[in-house]
C-alpha cells in the first residue's frame, strides 16, 4: 500500500471552483470555504493561473477580511505570488492583471 500524500484537489480544479463560486456570488457557507482554502492553499505554488484567479476570486467574493490560518487571505497567498517567475504570453499578461487588480483593490479597500 502506497502512503504518499495526495492533495485533495489539483490546482487547476481549486481555481476553476473559487472562480465559479464567485461567478454565482456563493459564499453561504463562509466556514467550509475556509477551511478549502486553508488545505488548498499550498497547492497554488508555481501555479500562474489559478494563483491569479484564486486572488480574484477572493475579491469578488468580498472574503479579504477572512483568516487563513490568521493571515488574511491575500496575504496567505503573497509568497506564492512573490515566487512568480516571469508571466509571458497572452496567459501570463491575463494573469498578471487579475493579480494587480485583486492586490490593488484590497489596498483601496483596507
Amino acid at each position: 500500500a502506497t502512503t504518499a500524500k495526495i492533495p485533495l484537489f489539483r490546482a487547476d480544479w481549486l481555481g476553476m471552483f473559487v472562480s465559479a463560486l464567485a461567478r454565482a456570488r456563493c459564499r453561504e457557507d463562509l466556514p467550509t470555504l475556509k477551511k478549502l482554502l486553508e488545505i488548498h492553499q499550498k497547492i497554488l505554488h508555481g501555479e500562474t493561473q489559478n494563483l491569479a484567479l484564486c486572488a480574484h476570486s477572493l475579491l469578488k467574493l468580498d472574503l479579504l477580511d477572512l483568516r487563513l490560518q490568521g493571515k488574511q487571505p491575500l496575504v496567505a497567498l503573497a509568497p506564492h505570488v512573490k515566487e512568480l517567475g516571469r508571466l509571458q504570453g497572452t496567459s501570463g499578461a491575463r494573469s498578471a492583471c487579475l493579480l494587480a487588480h485583486a492586490y490593488g483593490s484590497a489596498l483601496l479597500l483596507h
